[in-house]
């Protein structure tokens, strides 16, 4: 499917369906890169933003706390962790060392579409979903990454919950769990 039929579909899917296709890009990515690496422990974290487990705005603070930038901000563990416990810092480090910068920047994507709509109505006159999904895109066609497609998210319409979406198990969707 190309970023055309894709940007027509996302104006029509909720910020929950439109992170799941975030996710799922992410999923081909280190899939590709790194199937070495064992990815579940935080797939699974991320696709709790579907499914209704974790209110959206814990999750987006959790998120944060994991990205590549945040784990290795300082090299350390300390108190600016608020939720990430100390073994699981460990985990990240060590899951995100030797990887390339792509990993942080779609994740960091996948954060600010979630940040952007944050205790306010999904109302994307500016952009911002297809813009931050074109970057993620971006990031799979440099790497000969074919994009899931979009349309396995339709059901998950942006008139549900003031634009966030009906809760729905995203690990279906999942390459990994």
């Amino acid at each position: 499917m190309d970023k055309e039929n894709i940007y027509k579909l996302i104006g029509r899917i909720s910020l929950r369906g439109c992170v799941a296709y975030s996710l799922m890009c992410f999923e081909k990515y280190i899939l590709k890169l790194y199937p070495e690496k064992d990815w579940r422990r935080l797939v699974e974290h991320l696709w709790t933003i579907t499914d209704g487990s974790v209110p959206i705005d814990v999750w987006d603070e959790k998120t944060c706390e994991i990205l590549p930038d945040s784990i290795f901000e300082n090299n350390r563990f300390d108190d600016r962790f608020s939720i990430v416990t100390l073994e699981e810092y460990d985990y990240y480090e060590d899951l995100y060392k030797d990887v390339d910068e792509n990993i942080g920047f779609v994740l960091e994507n996948i954060c600010d579409m979630e940040e952007n709509f944050a205790y306010t109505v999904v109302d994307d006159r500016k952009g911002i979903l297809p813009e931050k999904i074109s970057a993620i895109l971006d990031v799979l066609i440099e790497k000969n990454i074919d994009p899931p497609d979009i349309a396995l998210f339709a059901f998950s319409k942006r008139e549900e919950k003031y634009g966030t979406g009906n809760a729905f198990d995203g690990r279906k969707f999942s390459f990994i769990l």
